[in-house]
């Protein structure tokens, strides 16, 4: 099932990435759940791509987590540690939220102590090497410095590749 363009259905039920989806809040309130393989989509800055991806895998009901390899050097300190906000709006006009810090692959790898997939977004000659059972490699471009429409085009491109992840981890269970 597609969502874009369309919000997503709330719910009195919250789910881990907290956005009160029905869908979303009786998948990650299964004990199932729990033992789910955990998914880290890694691109540069943790950004825009990863970002888009974790926020559907969540909805999907996954085990997500995301990453970049590096701070951004942003000239501006703060704008480092802030999400893009075309992301943050394109999301939002669907219904689904989004982590608001940017994290490195380091910061997020000390918390979940290890992972299962690992989603590269398009960083494939750059990204180091992160210990999983598979990696996944999408090639997807990044949409900065682009207008709303490519933006859309690749939260929509992220939306049917999570949806085919999803799908084929759910036919493992």
């Amino acid at each position: 099932m597609m969502i874009s363009n369309q919000k997503i259905p709330k719910s009195n039920l919250t789910c881990d990435c907290g956005c009160k989806n029905q869908r979303c809040a009786s998948k990650s309130t299964n004990s199932k759940r729990q033992q789910k393989e955990k998914i880290l989509f890694l691109c540069v800055h943790n950004k825009r791509r990863s970002i888009m991806a974790e926020s559907f895998a969540k909805y999907e009901g996954l085990d997500a987590y995301s990453a970049g390899l590096e701070k951004d050097k942003n000239e501006n300190e703060n704008e480092n540690n802030k999400i893009d906000e075309m992301v943050v709006l394109i999301m939002d006009e669907i219904g689904l939220p989004v982590k608001q810090t940017p994290e490195t692959v380091e910061e997020v790898m000390n918390d979940i102590k290890g992972v299962d997939i690992l989603v590269t977004m398009g960083c494939i000659g750059a990204c180091p090497y992160v210990p999983s059972k598979k990696h996944i490699a999408w090639e997807i471009e990044d949409p900065e410095g682009k207008d709303i429409h490519f933006y859309r085009k690749v939260r929509d491109e992220i939306q049917r590749k999570v949806i085919e992840l999803s799908e084929t981890l759910n036919e493992y269970e």
